[in-house]
């Protein structure tokens, strides 16, 4: 697909890097002329100086013939004017990243009247996953499926689990929540697991399971499953303003420490039945005075990585047991950052790229008739978790699934028919309207058919 991008902030260069690793041609678009040089150089892109929202530099990119245009820039209105134009101009489809809370009701409309296909919001999309981890207070991470019907949850094994030292079919003679584990991380390499695979302490673990039988589940392996009620979070960022209405709708007694006196004042008036506190939260003992010892759960939500990771292992320290979750931007840090014991970690660019992803695939996908309705990459981005609905054109219909050819390192992790999820057994067969979720440590997949050796 031939595909612009505008912005080459650091969020515009992973989208880049993706895109060129699945063989699309790129243009990329951006007013310094060292940013367009440095991609130029690290991909095989075309490259242009300008401004994206220009419809000079727009038709030198040849705007008329993209498959996608995807506006990155730091500027909201700025990324909607560039979708705007270009679509006007003739592109066939626009994405553009729209950050600021007071648009994030107002997203209907500004895709309706701007003629925009997918506005992306970091920062909500890290809220929902937020709330979705404090849910399950064992869980690393949580992604959602089928409208929230289905849940893929990823934990630690720790030493109190009966999976330690257990194959996975041995584990689940005794386990009556309807779940499946799908994928296993060990010493940084990941694992689609067979039957007769062991499960060891530390391990991270990931399972498909119906929403409402998560809870059961981490209770049968033994994994603790706290009621968070009061939860502290640390910065008043655009990620607070979304994460703090989903936390107040679960009647959750939320905290807010920001430094910033402003700041403050307006988080404060947008959520008075929050407890705001103005104060450095890097200060000695300020979360033990504003009662940290009290919390289920804190969430580090500062503009610095490295306040972040230090305040949560503080938490720690301070209460073991505590819930800490911690918001991480530079993704370069990922592979320290995922080795310190600091409980569940986000990475707010990570999700929104899946949504582009997930968008670009199934545009280059349109005319399968498999479609891509959710794809997250999951443990340390290094296993892809795609949602398919099918059509009834497809090699997979039809047979069941000890008969079908499926590759390794693939695994089919749920059937959703209907209000119905099955947990697939090799007699299950698979049906036209199905949603089916792939689980792989295969890359690039797009088409269900993929799945199988020809």
């Amino acid at each position: 697909m031939d595909i612009a991008v505008i912005g080459l902030g650091k969020f515009g260069l992973e989208i880049i890097s993706e895109l060129v690793a699945e063989k699309h041609d790129i243009t990329v678009i951006d007013i310094y002329e060292e940013k367009v040089s440095e991609a130029i150089t690290d991909f095989d892109v075309i490259g242009l100086v300008g401004n994206g929202a220009s419809g000079d530099i727009l038709a030198e990119a040849g705007v008329e013939n993209m498959d996608i245009v995807i506006a990155l820039t730091g500027s909201d209105e700025l990324n909607l004017l560039c979708c705007l134009i270009a679509r006007k101009m003739g592109a066939k489809k626009a994405v553009a990243r729209v950050r600021n809370p007071e648009y994030s009701k107002q997203t209907k409309l500004l895709r309706e009247a701007m003629n925009i296909n997918l506005a992306i919001n970091p920062d909500m999309e890290a809220a929902n996953e937020i709330t979705r981890v404090i849910k399950f207070s064992s869980a690393k991470n949580v992604e959602s499926f089928s409208a929230g019907r289905v849940d893929l949850v990823s934990f630690n094994v720790d030493k109190g689990s009966n999976l330690c030292g257990k194959s996975i079919v041995e584990s689940f003679k005794n386990i009556k929540s309807q779940a499946l584990i799908c994928a296993v991380s060990r010493d940084g390499v990941s694992y689609i697991p067979s039957g007769d695979f062991v499960i060891e302490e530390n391990d991270v673990i990931a399972f498909i399971s119906p929403t409402n039988q998560v809870s059961g589940f981490f209770k049968e392996v033994f994994m603790p499953v706290l009621d968070i009620k009061n939860i502290m979070l640390i910065g008043a960022g655009r990620i607070t303003y979304y994460l703090t209405e989903q936390l107040l709708d679960l009647k959750m007694n939320v905290n807010i420490v920001e430094r910033d006196e402003q700041k403050a004042e307006e988080i404060s008036f947008k959520y008075p039945s929050a407890n705001v506190i103005c104060a450095d939260a890097t200060e000695s003992d300020v979360l033990i005075e504003e009662g940290l010892k009290d919390m289920d759960a804190i969430v580090c939500l500062t503009g610095i990585d490295e306040i972040n990771v230090l305040l949560s292992s503080y938490a720690k320290s301070v209460k073991p047991d505590i819930k800490t979750i911690t918001k991480i931007n530079r993704i370069s840090y990922e592979e320290v950052i995922n080795s310190l014991n600091i409980g569940s970690v986000i990475y707010p660019k990570h999700l929104a790229g899946n949504m582009i992803l997930q968008y670009v695939r199934g545009k280059d996908n349109s005319k399968d008739a498999s479609r891509i309705e959710t794809l997250y990459r999951i443990i340390d981005n290094t296993v892809e978790a795609i949602e398919f609905m099918l059509d009834d054109t497809h090699q997979i219909l039809g047979k069941t699934l000890q008969e079908l050819h499926i590759k390794d390192e693939v695994l089919i992790g749920g059937i959703l028919r209907g209000e119905k999820m099955i947990i697939p057994h090799g007699n299950d067969v698979m049906m036209p309207g199905d949603r089916i979720i792939v689980v792989t440590t295969i890359q690039g997949i797009n088409n269900i058919d993929d799945i199988l050796n020809n």
